[in-house]
């Protein structure tokens, strides 16, 4: 506290030592906070995305032609969600919804991309 310029000097050194490419990832990443009760997207939207649970917990639900509700699946800190409606460019097949407080982190479908070609490994374990 009492040595701002110190702290900045180190956190510039800090960030000049991160690869382009963990840069390019920061970058690319949406922070996403979502109250209980709100989606994190519906179903037939455009899937452009996955997300990644940080905190909290969401349900996935599919309505069917009838209006019936029926639950899909629930997900926790550390799942992706989404990913196969944005590997397979299909519209979302279900509506997700908190129903904790979470937190999200939100992964284009570029970035996802730009990960698949550097490091193809990680995707096949990430699917």
């Amino acid at each position: 506290r009492e040595r701002p310029s110190v702290v900045l000097h180190i956190a510039n050194t800090v960030v000049k030592r991160l690869s382009p490419f963990v840069r390019q990832v920061d970058f690319a990443l949406d922070w996403v906070f979502l109250e209980s009760g709100r989606a994190v997207y519906r179903q037939d939207e455009e899937s452009g995305s996955t997300f990644i649970v940080l905190s909290g917990r969401l349900r996935s639900v599919i309505t069917h032609p009838n209006g019936k509700k029926e639950l899909v699946g629930e997900y926790g800190k550390g799942d992706l969600v989404g990913i196969v409606e944005m590997v397979t460019q299909t519209r979302r097949s279900t509506t997700v919804m908190a129903v904790r407080d979470s937190e999200l982190a939100k992964l284009p479908e570029g970035l996802f991309n730009a990960i698949k070609l550097r490091f193809p490994v990680v995707v096949t374990r990430l699917i």
